[in-house]
């Protein structure tokens, strides 16, 4: 009895989920705008790390 109801409200659920995702259009992750900023954000870091470790070696040198 316990795994029929388990079952039935498993399957249940699972409908739910169609009927919820039926109507929702997602937008591909590259057009997100969380996602652009945090690519965004990553880039400007290796930037900055970049330049970081130029003007270390530069002053190294001098």
């Amino acid at each position: 009895m316990k795994k029929a109801l388990i079952l039935s409200s498993l399957i249940f659920m699972a409908k739910a989920a169609q009927a919820q995702e039926a109507g929702v259009e997602a937008t591909s992750f590259y057009q997100d705008k969380t996602f652009l900023m945090l690519v965004g954000g990553a880039a400007v870091l290796v930037i900055i790390l970049i330049i970081k470790k130029i003007m270390d070696k530069k002053s190294e040198q001098a």
